[in-house]
């Protein structure tokens, strides 16, 4: 078993970063030495990745993005899950480090980690599995929005309005209907490295509730 806990650690921008420590060692570091040993070329332009941010943190930008993270740590499921961000765009629309993670008999195992592929992405997909994506809806929704909104268009002015106005259950709804499913497809993922690490479900849960908190 592997020992999983949080420790600041000193990035190259002069200031600490709580990360998530694995067996003494921060999981930025472990990425550090495998793209330098050569095991991710799309990362290898980077001079370090010892400032990447910890996906799970509070700064990422937009509040849709950190609920959207919180509901693929609790779920049950086995998963593909953001454990690292870029650090300048605090999004996941540039470096995003996932970890294959999967809960078992009090333990959590995180199986392999890799790094997003944005190539097959499709925009006009993504802005269509928001709140037109009609597939998803529950009975609130169609009670709330099957007369309405979701008989809009993309980028029609009725649609612009609304987003501009309710971004957070936009964005949500697309992380949901379109992010998850991409994320966890195989394809969508460049593969770094098997790491193979099993946590206590208790010690793990422990990080999860600190950066929640």
């Amino acid at each position: 078993m592997n020992k999983v806990e949080i420790m600041k650690c000193s990035t190259p921008y002069n200031y600490d970063e709580s990360y998530l420590v694995i067996d003494g060692k921060s999981i930025v570091m472990y990425l550090n030495e495998w793209v330098k040993a050569g095991k991710c070329k799309r990362l290898e332009k980077f001079n370090s990745l010892l400032g990447v941010y910890p996906a799970w943190g509070k700064e990422l930008v937009w509040e849709a993005d950190k609920h959207f993270i919180y509901e693929l740590l609790v779920a049950k499921d086995t998963l593909n899950v953001p454990i690292l961000v870029c650090e300048d765009d605090l999004d996941f629309s540039c470096i995003v480090i996932l970890a294959r993670i999967r809960k078992e008999h009090n333990y959590v195992y995180w199986d392999k980690i890799g790094l997003l592929n944005h190539d097959s992405e499709d925009f006009i997909i993504e802005k269509k599995s928001g709140i037109l994506f009609t597939e998803a809806y529950n009975d609130d929704d169609w009670k709330n929005y099957g007369d309405n909104i979701a008989l809009t268009k993309v980028d029609s002015k009725e649609w612009c309005d609304w987003i501009s106005k309710n971004w957070y259950d936009e964005l949500l709804r697309r992380r949901r209907n379109y992010t998850k499913p991409y994320m966890q497809n195989d394809k969508n993922i460049i593969w770094i490295e098997n790491v193979n690490w099993s946590f206590d479900e208790k010690d793990y849960r422990v990080c999860m509730d600190w950066y929640a908190n």
